[in-house]
């Protein structure tokens, strides 16, 4: 049982987090349209994910640092964005639910991987050497956008929720 698990951890995609994004998705939109328990089983499932899924991306940046940092180093490292776009998604179905201090919690969180990845990722491909082809450039590279855009939306979602109401 722990060999399996260690293999699933050894290789999970750095894209992975994007489960809990349409999860999250998904859930607010339900919550939105008045579907409130399918809305939370979603939200369960998008928190279970999250954790499980940073729980093993801890493992790798612990156990299999050379590894993890090699798949940092190429063009298609954009996909570790997902856990940008996965915590601001989950900060903003939280906020709807008035749980500010986690949804400022994973805001923060977003943020923080907003700026190393963002602007690490680029720096870390131009500074290594590498010589990029436009032929490599792939669909990981939009999540760059969306990892922006759901940084936008889950602040201004908070910081609506902290004004003073007239």
């Amino acid at each position: 049982m722990r060999r399996a698990v260690v293999g699933v951890a050894e290789d999970l995609n750095p894209g992975a987090f994007a489960f809990v994004m349409a999860t999250s998705a998904v859930s607010t939109l339900l919550a939105e349209g008045g579907a409130t328990a399918g809305s939370a089983i979603l939200l369960w499932i998008a928190i279970v994910g999250y954790v499980v899924l940073w729980v093993g991306y801890l493992w790798r940046m612990a156990y299999r640092w050379q590894r993890f940092r090699a798949e940092l180093a190429v063009p298609s490292a954009f996909a570790f964005l997902t856990v940008v776009a996965a915590s601001e998604v989950l900060a903003a179905r939280l906020g709807l639910d008035q749980h500010y201090g986690a949804a400022i919690t994973l805001t923060a969180i977003g943020a923080a991987g907003w700026l190393v990845l963002g602007y690490g990722v680029p720096l870390f491909l131009i500074c290594s050497g590498h010589t990029l082809p436009l032929r490599r450039v792939n669909g990981t590279w939009l999540i760059w956008a969306l990892a922006t855009q759901s940084l936008a939306v889950a602040t201004a979602d908070l910081a609506q929720s902290s004004e003073p109401s007239a």
